[in-house]
């Protein structure tokens, strides 16, 4: 992406970006820090994909990982942006150090780095924080404070936090059965 040779141009890319986004994804899988880099500034720039940090900081990371100098400053500038207190640099480096993608699992950071990302009001922090709620995953599994957490997410717009309250509510966990408020 930048510069002609090593990687793709950009022009190039927005031509047919869906097309090719489909085709980078599988050598990116395989560990290819060019394919792997260029996929982190798809999602950084939103270009035939939905904008997307955290999947952005993953690509980056794991193009650093395997060598991309450039991947690996700019993963460094999300732990930059993340250490001033950007709610969506903290939820994308949240998912990183939960699953461990390129640094070792630290699943009370992920919890903080969430935490701090839904209390600043980011809906993606608070679709994760929803999400380890309702699993039971690094926190005490508990419907209610899930059904908190979904709801102020959904209430920003956020599909996956409106479709996990419509759950919710229509086997009546953590919130009073509704079959009513699911289906809004």
């Amino acid at each position: 992406i930048r510069h002609q040779g090593r990687r793709t141009g950009l022009a190039r890319f927005e031509i047919d970006v869906a097309g090719r986004n489909a085709r980078r994804s599988a050598p990116a899988a395989r560990g290819m820090a060019d394919s792997q880099f260029n996929l982190g500034m798809l999602y950084a720039r939103g270009l035939g994909v939905e904008q997307d940090f955290e999947q952005s900081y993953k690509w980056f990371s794991l193009a650093a990982l395997n060598g991309d100098q450039d991947a690996a400053k700019a993963r460094d500038m999300f732990e930059k942006s993340a250490a001033r207190g950007h709610p969506i640099a903290k939820t994308g480096l949240g998912v990183i150090y939960q699953h461990g993608q390129g640094v070792p699992a630290d699943p009370e950071r992920a919890l903080t780095l969430y935490r701090e990302g839904a209390e600043a009001g980011y809906h993606g922090a608070q679709d994760q924080m929803g999400d380890l709620y309702l699993a039971g995953t690094i926190v005490e599994q508990s419907d209610k404070t899930a059904a908190f957490w979904f709801a102020k997410a959904a209430d920003q717009g956020n599909a996956a936090a409106q479709f996990n309250l419509a759950l919710l509510y229509e086997n009546g966990r953590g919130v009073d059965k509704s079959t009513t408020t699911a289906a809004r």
